[in-house]
């Protein structure tokens, strides 16, 4: 997809995450490629089911609940999976924002691109 066409800054972060499909079968992420508000590129073993609906977590300490989304497979092969994020709490559309805010060169650029599509809040 061209960078004309993304909604969303997306950013290169690795934190600790894994994708739950609905069989509850776990698979780890070897890489987060990129990342923004509205979905990631993962480097995880694949392929996975287009169209279907996972459980994208993120570990944000050892001790903290991880943050949760529900995601769709959009894309997927042997190496790297494309998810679309389709259901997020608040509180962990906060932390999400809080990640890329942090992560950004311009986080006031990620703020109005949040503030402009109002069903993300």
């Amino acid at each position: 997809m061209s960078e004309e066409r993304r909604i969303f800054t997306r950013l290169t972060i690795n934190p600790e995450c894994t994708i739950t499909l609905a069989d509850k079968n776990s698979f780890k992420a070897e890489k987060v490629v990129n990342i923004s508000i509205g979905g990631c590129l993962l480097e995880i073993a694949g392929p996975f089911t287009i169209g279907e609906v996972c459980l994208f977590s993120i570990v944000l300490h050892h001790d903290a609940p991880n943050l949760e989304i529900t995601a769709e497979i959009l894309r997927s092969s042997e190496k790297e999976t494309t998810l679309r994020f389709i259901e997020i709490s608040p509180d962990n559309l906060l932390h999400l924002r809080n990640i890329i805010r942090f992560n950004a060169e311009n986080p006031d650029k990620i703020e109005e691109e949040i503030y402009s599509h109002p069903g993300l809040l």
